[in-house]
C-alpha cells in the first residue's frame, strides 16, 4: 500500500520545488542579461579607459542634482495646481450651488404639478375607457376595464400569476444567439398565464336557457320578411343568460310542457307562437312591420311565458336580441349569415337569390407569388377553391388591384386581410362585388395583443362597412378566449400538430407545459385529435356564452413545415384527415396555412374543395332541414346529415393502420362515391361494412337513412 505523505514533507517539498524554480530563473537572468552586460561594461572600459572613467564619475556626481530638480519640479507644478484647482472649485462651487438652489426648487415645484396632471390625465383615460367598453360590451366591459387598466398600469416582464403559490421554478436552456442553443443554463419562473375559460358552474335546481336571434344578418331592403330563432332548453350548468324555473319533477317532466312566446319591437307583437321546452322555433314577420332600413340594428324584445300548477303566476323570461335590416348597398356586395347552419350566404353574379357557400382555399403569400403571376389564381379556381386570402403586407397597391380585378373576373371570393389602417382600407376594398368577409387580426391571443383589439376593430369595420362578416384567427388553447371572440363573426383555430413535438420547443430549446414554453401547437398532445379537441372546446365556449348561433367556426389545417416547431409538412392523407375531422367537428370553412405548399397537399385540396363546395354536398351540410349525428369510435370519426331517406357521411381514420367499420343501413341502399382515399365498401346484407386504410378517408352519400352507427372489429 503507498503511504501518504505527512504535511511536513509536502511542505519540504514545495519548498524544494520553489528553490529550484527561483534558482533557474536567477541563473536564466545571469547567463542571459548580467553577465553580458558586465563583460560588455569591462570591454568598454578596456578599449576607451578614460571616456569610460569620465561618464561613471559624471553619472555618479549628476546623480543627486537631477533627483532634486525632478523632485522639487513635480512638487512645485502641483502646489501650484492645487492651489489653482482649489480657487476655482471654490468659486465655481458657490456658483453651482446658487443655480442648485434655483434648480432644487424648480424640481420641486414641477414634481407635485406633474402629479396633480398625472392623475387627472389617467383618471380621465380610465373613465373614457370605462364608458367606451361598458357602451360596447354591457356589464363585460367593466371586468375587461379592469383587466386592461391593471395590464396598462401595472407593467410587468410577464403575466401575473392568479396565485403566487402556485409558480414554479424549472431548469431550461436558453439559446444565447440564434447560432448556440443551450449553452446556458439559468433558473426562470414560470408564471401561470391566466386567461382561462371558465367553465360553468352547476346548480342544483333546472334553468332555462332562453335564447332569441335573427335567423339572417343581415337583412336588406329586397327582402320581404325576416325571422328570429328562439332556443329553449333545460339545463343545470350555468350559462350565460340562464335563469331558474320551477317544472314538475318525476318521470315525465316536460315532456308535455310548453311556452308562450313572442317578439315585439317597442311594445307591438311582431309575432307569436307556442313552442315546446328543449326545441328550436322559427317566429317570421313581415319586415314591413319595421321603420325603413337604416344602419342601426333594431332592438328586438323576446318574452317567454311559462304557466304552472306548481305557481299561481306566470313565470316570465325575457331576452333582447338586436335586428340588423340594411339599406341596399349602392355598390358592393352583401354577404349575410345563416344562423341555423352557420352557412354564408352570397348572391352569384349570374343570379338573383342568395346562395350557400362553403369557403375553402388558402392563405396564399402575396409579395412574389400573386403579385408576379396573375396566372396562378387561374389555377386556384381551376382547382376547384372558391376563396382567396392573401396574406399582407401590400406594398404595391397596384399589382394588389391586378390581383382584385382577376379574382373579381373569375368568381374567387376575396378574404380580405387588414391589420392596420382599418378606415382606409375598409373604404378602399368594401365596394367589390368579390368581398366575401374581412380579416382584421392574426393570432391576437397569442401576442397578447390589448383584450378590447378584436372589439374594436369590429366595431370600426361595422361602422365603416356593415354588409360583410368579421373573422380572426385564434392561436392559443385557452387564454382570454371571450374577449378576442367578442371581436368576430367567424373565428378559426389553427391547431398545427402533424410533425410536431407538444412537449419540447426544437425552436427555443425549452420544454412545454400548460403554464411554460412555445412548441408550435399550444397545449397539444401531437395527434390528430387536436384538431377536433380544440374545435369543440370553441363550441362549447361559444354556446356558454350565448354566442353559438351569433358565431361561426371556420378551421385553418397545417399545410406546412419542415422549419421552426415542425419537423416536415403533412402528408397529403394527413391533411385531407384535417378537413374531413374539421368539418365533421362544425367547421364551415376551411382556409389553410398556407400558399405556396407541397404538390401532394394541393392535390388533395383541390379534390376536396371540388368536393365540399359542390351542391352535392352543400345541400345537405347548409339545410336547416338537416339531422346532424356524430359518432367516434377507436378513432374513426363518422359525422352525417340526414334529409328524408338521403344520408351525407363523412369518415375518417385517425389511425396510422388499417381498420374496419360497420354501419347499418336498411335495404334497397344505394351509394354514390364524392371523394375516397383509401376506403374500401362493401354491402354485407343490410350493413355497409367498410374498410379504411391507415389515414383513410371518404366522402359519400347513402340513398337510405342509417339506422344506426356502430364500429365493430378490432381495430
Amino acid at each position: 500500500m503507498t503511504q501518504t505523505p505527512s504535511a511536513k514533507e509536502q511542505l519540504a517539498a514545495h519548498f524544494d520545488r520553489s528553490a529550484v524554480t527561483v534558482r533557474a530563473y536567477a541563473d536564466k537572468f545571469e547567463h542571459a542579461y548580467a553577465r553580458p552586460a558586465l563583460a560588455t561594461t569591462s570591454s568598454f572600459f578596456d578599449q576607451y579607459p578614460l571616456s569610460s572613467t569620465f561618464i561613471s564619475i559624471f553619472c555618479a556626481l549628476a546623480f543627486f542634482p537631477v533627483v532634486t530638480f525632478l523632485t522639487l519640479s513635480v512638487f512645485a507644478v502641483l502646489s501650484v495646481l492645487f492651489l489653482a484647482l482649489s480657487g476655482a472649485f471654490i468659486a465655481s462651487s458657490a456658483v453651482v450651488l446658487l443655480f442648485l438652489s434655483i434648480l432644487v426648487l424648480s424640481l420641486i415645484t414641477t414634481f407635485f404639478a406633474s402629479g396633480c396632471i398625472s392623475v387627472f390625465v389617467v383618471s380621465a383615460y380610465l373613465a373614457y375607457r370605462f364608458v367606451a367598453l361598458v357602451r360596447s360590451s354591457g356589464s363585460k366591459g367593466v371586468s375587461t376595464w379592469a383587466v386592461e387598466t391593471k395590464g396598462r398600469f401595472i407593467p410587468s416582464n410577464r403575466r401575473e400569476a392568479s396565485d403566487e403559490s402556485a409558480a414554479l421554478v424549472v431548469d431550461v436552456k436558453e439559446p444565447l444567439s440564434d447560432d448556440s442553443f443551450g449553452d446556458s443554463e439559468f433558473k426562470q419562473e414560470v408564471v401561470p398565464p391566466g386567461g382561462q375559460f371558465h367553465v360553468p358552474e352547476q346548480s342544483s335546481t333546472p334553468l332555462l336557457v332562453f335564447r332569441c336571434t335573427p335567423i339572417i344578418t343581415p337583412y336588406i331592403e329586397e327582402d320581404d320578411e325576416a325571422g328570429i330563432l328562439v332556443d329553449t332548453f333545460l339545463t343545470y350548468s350555468r350559462y350565460t343568460g340562464a335563469e331558474p324555473i320551477i317544472i314538475p319533477q318525476g318521470p315525465t317532466g316536460t315532456a308535455s310542457e310548453t311556452l308562450g312566446v313572442s317578439i315585439s319591437i317597442n311594445g307591438t307583437v311582431l309575432a307569436n307562437a307556442v313552442v315546446p321546452f328543449n326545441s328550436t322555433s322559427e317566429l317570421h314577420f313581415p319586415l314591413a312591420n319595421l321603420s325603413r332600413a337604416r344602419k342601426q340594428q333594431f332592438p328586438i324584445d323576446c318574452t317567454a311565458s311559462y304557466i304552472s300548477h306548481l305557481l299561481p303566476e306566470p313565470q316570465i323570461f325575457s331576452v333582447t336580441t338586436g335586428l340588423s335590416y340594411l339599406p341596399r348597398p349602392p355598390s358592393g356586395s352583401v354577404t349575410k349569415r345563416d344562423a341555423r347552419t352557420g352557412a354564408l350566404l352570397v348572391k352569384p353574379r349570374s343570379g338573383d337569390l342568395f346562395e350557400a357557400i362553403f369557403p375553402m382555399g388558402f392563405y396564399t403569400s402575396f409579395d412574389n407569388y400573386l403579385d408576379s403571376d396573375l396566372v396562378i389564381l387561374d389555377d386556384i379556381k381551376a382547382q376547384g377553391f372558391t376563396i382567396v386570402h392573401p396574406v399582407p403586407t401590400f406594398g404595391d397597391l397596384e399589382a394588389l388591384s391586378r390581383v382584385l380585378d382577376r379574382m373579381e373576373e373569375l368568381g374567387l371570393y376575396l378574404v380580405y386581410d387588414m391589420r392596420q389602417s382599418l378606415a382606409s382600407e375598409v373604404n378602399m376594398i368594401k365596394h367589390r362585388p368579390n368581398l366575401l368577409l374581412w380579416y382584421t387580426a392574426d393570432e391576437p391571443d397569442g401576442t397578447s395583443e390589448p383584450l378590447d383589439a378584436t372589439r374594436h376593430a369590429y366595431d370600426t369595420v361595422y361602422e365603416l362597412d356593415g354588409y360583410h362578416p368579421v373573422s380572426i384567427a385564434l392561436n392559443c388553447a385557452d387564454y382570454e378566449f371571450t374577449a378576442y371572440a367578442s371581436g368576430a363573426d367567424v373565428v378559426m383555430p389553427d391547431t398545427y400538430t402533424i410533425a410536431n413535438d407538444p412537449r419540447f420547443s426544437a425552436k427555443y430549446n425549452t420544454s412545454c407545459t400548460v403554464d411554460f414554453g412555445c412548441c408550435g401547437c399550444d397545449n397539444c398532445q401531437g395527434e390528430l385529435e387536436d384538431v377536433s379537441r380544440r374545435l369543440d372546446n370553441f363550441a362549447m365556449r361559444l354556446d356558454v356564452l350565448g354566442w353559438a348561433r351569433e358565431r361561426v367556426l371556420w378551421a385553418v389545417p397545417q399545410a406546412f413545415g419542415g422549419d421552426e416547431f415542425w419537423t416536415r409538412p403533412p402528408t397529403g392523407r394527413e391533411f385531407a384527415v384535417q378537413v374531413i375531422l374539421s368539418v365533421n367537428h362544425g367547421a364551415r370553412g376551411i382556409m389553410p396555412w398556407i400558399d405556396p405548399t407541397p404538390p401532394d397537399i394541393k392535390d388533395t385540396a383541390s379534390a376536396l374543395a371540388t368536393a365540399l363546395t359542390s351542391p352535392t354536398v352543400t345541400r345537405f351540410i347548409f339545410s336547416p332541414l338537416t339531422k346532424f349525428s356524430r359518432t367516434v369510435s377507436n378513432r374513426i370519426d363518422v359525422a352525417m346529415w340526414a334529409i328524408g331517406s338521403e344520408t351525407l357521411i363523412l369518415v375518417a381514420n385517425l389511425n396510422t393502420h388499417d381498420a374496419d367499420l360497420a354501419v347499418p343501413l336498411s335495404s334497397g341502399l344505394e351509394l354514390r362515391e364524392v371523394l375516397n382515399y383509401g376506403v374500401r365498401r362493401e354491402s354485407v346484407g343490410s350493413q355497409l361494412g367498410l374498410e379504411l386504410e391507415g389515414l383513410g378517408c371518404a366522402v359519400f352519400i347513402a340513398y337510405s337513412s342509417p339506422l344506426m352507427l356502430k364500429a365493430q372489429g378490432e381495430l
